[in-house]
This record gives structure tokens, C-alpha cells and sequence, in this order.
């Protein structure tokens, strides 16, 4: 069955005959194409042609999005974001709260002294109930949240309770 099979591909020109040893091994390496294809893959890709247009790109949103006519100007909006601008009334308060998350966010058992001394410094330098207040919410909420350093942060409070008790 294979040599009819063999014999009638050599007789259509198909298939030459390699001393009866099958057909000729394929083309190495990967040299250009030896034809042109055409059809779907004619718009391919060749190393160093530019890239074929995309005919789906750029031609604006489909039918369904369209809009009628120009687009409205944007206005411009006197509460726009601007990086670093405070939201509250007293933005010194904000920035002394900033500054004690920053360090609450370092803090680690091995530089725990360093960093508790550093935030009670700055709690210090503020000397008002309000600064405090919002630190104690601060330790609270991440307590709650990051339950792996709660044990840091009630030695923490502690520490702090012992340092007011001597300072008043």
C-alpha cells in the first residue's frame, strides 16, 4: 500500500524520489519563505519590513459609542487634587499625625527603643490632648489590623504610660 501510495505521488511530480528512502528532508534553518503567501497570512510580519497596518485601530469608538457632534469642553474646578495640600482645618495636627503613622509604620522589635523614642519626642514637641488622641486610635487600628504586631504595640502603650507617669 505505501509503494502504491509513493509511486502515484512520484507519478503526479509531487514527490521525488530520494534512492526509495521517503521523501526529501524539509528546508533548514529559517531562511525567507520561497513563496509569497497570500490569503490571511499575507499581512504577516518580516524581520526588517516595517509592521503592516492594523486596520481595526484608530478609527475612533464603535458605532453604538459614538457621540453627536463635539465633545463638551472640560472646566476647570476650584477643589482640584493637589499633592500635598491638607484636608483638615489644622494642618499642623495633620502633619504631626502623618509623621507618627510613618513611624508606627517602621516600627520593629529591633529597633523598637529607637522608634518609641522618636514618637514620644514628637508627641512632646505638640504637648496637646488632641495630637495624643489621635496616636492612641492609631495603635488601636493597627493592633486590630495587624494582629502578628499587637504584642509590640500594647509594649508600646506601656512604655508610654510609663513615660507619662514620671513626666507628670
Amino acid at each position: 500500500m505505501k509503494d502504491e501510495f509513493c509511486n502515484l505521488l512520484a507519478d503526479r511530480g509531487e514527490w521525488k524520489s530520494n534512492n526509495g528512502k521517503g521523501p526529501p528532508p524539509p528546508p533548514r534553518g529559517r531562511g525567507p519563505s520561497r513563496h509569497k503567501s497570500s490569503g490571511a497570512d499575507a499581512d504577516t510580519w518580516e524581520r526588517g519590513k516595517p509592521l503592516p497596518p492594523h486596520s481595526g485601530y484608530g478609527r475612533g469608538p464603535p458605532p453604538g459609542m459614538r457621540v453627536p457632534g463635539p465633545l463638551p469642553a472640560l472646566h476647570k474646578s476650584d477643589a482640584a487634587y493637589k499633592v500635598g495640600r491638607t484636608k483638615g482645618v489644622d494642618p499642623e495636627e495633620e502633619a504631626a499625625q502623618k509623621a507618627l503613622k510613618s513611624m508606627l509604620n517602621k516600627i520593629t522589635p529591633e529597633n523598637f527603643s529607637k522608634i518609641t523614642d522618636q514618637i514620644v519626642e514628637k508627641i512632646n514637641e505638640r504637648k496637646k490632648a488632641k495630637t495624643l488622641m489621635g496616636f492612641i486610635d492609631q495603635i488601636f487600628d493597627k493592633a486590630l489590623r495587624e494582629t502578628t504586631f499587637a504584642e509590640l504595640y500594647a509594649d508600646l502603650v506601656s512604655k508610654y504610660v510609663h513615660w507619662l507617669d514620671n513626666s507628670v
